[in-house]
């Protein structure tokens, strides 16, 4: 994680600021909400692909300690865990440049899958999109289903970005996500935030830093 005087923009150099060499930490947006929920007093399985270099040992175990249950976390013997580099502008938005290493690859396995059909409730981060897909379609009728953004088309193709908000309970992203999610769906340009509102099913909960929130269901939006 770097921070930037200015945001990276092609053609400009950008000044960082802090340690020239930020220390690597634990992060990857399942296991960060996955640990979270943990903490919160929730039983949690995490379904997530990691390399058998020291980073994924190390992460590993941080999940373990933190008492996820890692049965749906896949070792790849001989390759090396995805990383993420984080660029972070003065107003708090963030540049995310990601190598997925061969997570990309991963499947349902059928540990995985009797893993998520046992769940009350299945919370999707990121992954790749036959693995999203897999999952959603093989979830039960009963099962709460929440969405935390990442604006990825690679994970998040147009036709699965429109099937999800129209079947999760809850879709949860930030103001800079709101493009992201309303580019596939029809509706005026220039309030993307109520062609979201409309597309979405559920409770649409959308960050903003230190700004609070915005939080809509059918009815409208209310300021939290």
């Amino acid at each position: 994680v770097w921070q930037a005087a200015s945001p990276p923009t092609p053609g400009r150099t950008s000044l960082l600021t802090g340690n020239v060499d930020p220390a690597p930490r634990f992060g990857g947006c399942g296991p960060t909400v996955a640990v979270e929920l943990a903490r919160l007093g929730h039983k949690v399985g995490l379904v997530t692909w990691i390399g058998d270099d020291d980073y994924g040992r190390r992460n590993l175990e941080y999940l373990m300690a933190a008492g996820v249950d890692t049965r749906g976390v896949e070792v790849a013997t001989g390759q090396p865990s995805p990383r993420t580099l984080l660029i972070y502008d003065p107003s708090g938005s963030a540049t995310c440049l990601y190598h997925p290493s061969g997570s990309r690859d991963q499947r349902l396995s059928a540990a995985t899958a009797n893993l998520a059909r046992e769940a009350r409730a299945i919370a999707l981060t990121v992954s790749p999109a036959h693995l999203t897909q897999a999952i959603v379609t093989s979830r039960g009728p009963k099962q709460i289903l929440a969405w935390a953004v990442k604006a990825d088309p690679d994970a998040y193709p147009p036709n699965l970005r429109r099937e999800l908000m129209a079947a999760a309970d809850v879709v949860c992203l930030n103001r800079d996500e709101v493009p992201f999610l309303a580019e596939p769906l029809s509706g005026t340009p220039d309030d993307p935030y109520e062609t979201i509102r409309r597309a979405c099913r559920g409770l649409l909960v959308v960050t903003a830093g230190a700004e609070g929130c915005r939080v809509a269901q059918r009815d409208g939006w209310a300021s939290v």
